[in-house]
């Protein structure tokens, strides 16, 4: 574009614009999200931890060009608190790029934000690391099937009636397997304040031990679970899954197929007892209809027993993160990282799809 004069691009804060302005901005943006999006942003960006400056937009002669959001974590490192986040939702119009438009929006939010987190795809990775992000590991999403092709991804390119046919064949199998495994008596229950306020108060011993360990983790604490669960529009989607010694927070799902996910278990002390809560919950979804059940891991060990046991279908995500201070960036160079889905992108994780140019 030779016209495009970039002294006319103004950065501002959601707040300050029209929200219908916002509304059209996302609608037109992200298609694949036009009827959760507008109603879910506020939530999503968790805009009163910031006094309402999240998100940011870029402004171009009247129209909306860009936009980034971040989620807001609290990670602890070595007993000390870190205010970090989570950029979402970035993006920048195809029209405008290579005009450094996308770097504007990413140094705001170092003002927000003293570590930025980040799960690039493939594409974006090297793109990533050339301009200062840092490796933090990987992680791993595990799928344990159910009916195995019960997912759009499938229907799109194979016929419902084969789907349907493989789906029926396999399902026994798999439920045979989640059934000699399982070793737990179980209780289903909504989500309550005092739920909540048990499952934090049990955390205590993993938050130590990661203390301990060198391990950087997000705070879950009280005031995030009643934000990223109490206060989600998911909330009616959400369980806690309860055996005698162990328990887990699930959202039943029916967006990508009848699903469950595995968002955060109590305590990760005995990865035993982990993995057999996660074969009770399957059990427990393969005797309620559901496709499939997920979870996230960033433990070797747990993800070679999901694998080698239950047969799990293995993701692999790079995580990167990107710090200004150089201090901090050397303290936890070797430090490991643990995450769970709650603390992904609104439940479903996906690599960030970002134009940084």
């Amino acid at each position: 574009m030779t016209d495009f004069d970039k002294s006319e691009v103004h950065l501002l804060s959601a707040s300050e614009i029209d929200e219908k302005d916002l509304v059209d901005f996302y609608r037109k943006t992200f298609p694949h999200r036009k009827n959760s999006l507008p109603k879910i942003w506020r939530w999503l960006n968790h805009t009163e931890f910031f006094n309402n400056d999240i998100p940011f937009v870029l402004r171009y002669k009247g129209d909306l060009i860009g936009h980034i959001g971040l989620r807001p974590v609290e990670l602890l490192i070595d007993k000390e608190y870190v205010l970090a986040g989570w950029p979402i939702d970035f993006r920048v119009d195809q029209r405008y790029r290579n005009h450094g438009l996308g770097q504007i929006l990413s140094r705001r939010l170092i003002n927000y934000a003293k570590i930025q987190l980040a799960f690039p795809n493939v594409n974006s990775y090297p793109l990533f690391k050339k301009i200062g992000w840092v490796d933090g590991g990987k992680i791993y999403t595990h799928f344990m099937p159910i009916k195995p092709l019960d997912h759009p991804r499938f229907y799109a390119k194979i016929p419902v009636l084969i789907i349907t046919l493989i789906n029926v064949l396999v399902k026994p199998y798999f439920k045979a397997r989640y059934k000699r495994l399982n070793k737990y008596e179980y209780i289903i229950q909504g989500i309550t304040n005092t739920i909540i306020d048990e499952f934090v108060t049990s955390r205590a011993v993993d938050n130590a031990n990661c203390i301990k360990e060198g391990i950087i983790f997000p705070q879950r604490n009280l005031e995030y679970m009643k934000w990223r669960i109490l206060a989600s529009p998911n909330i009616n989607k959400y369980f806690l899954f309860k055996t005698e010694t162990i328990s887990a927070i699930l959202l039943m799902n029916n967006n990508r197929g009848k699903y469950i996910d595995i968002l955060s278990v109590s305590s990760f002390s005995d990865l035993q007892q982990v993995f057999d809560l996660v074969a009770s919950i399957c059990f427990f979804a393969s005797n309620n209809n559901y496709s499939y059940v997920r979870i996230c891991s960033s433990i070797d060990y747990l993800s070679k027993l999901l694998n080698e046991k239950l047969k799990s279908r293995k993701k692999e995500y790079n995580f990167v993160y990107l710090i200004q201070d150089d201090r901090l960036k050397s303290r936890i160079a070797n430090y490991k990282w643990f995450w769970e889905l709650i603390d992904s992108d609104f439940e479903y994780l996906e690599p960030l799809l970002t134009e940084l140019q």
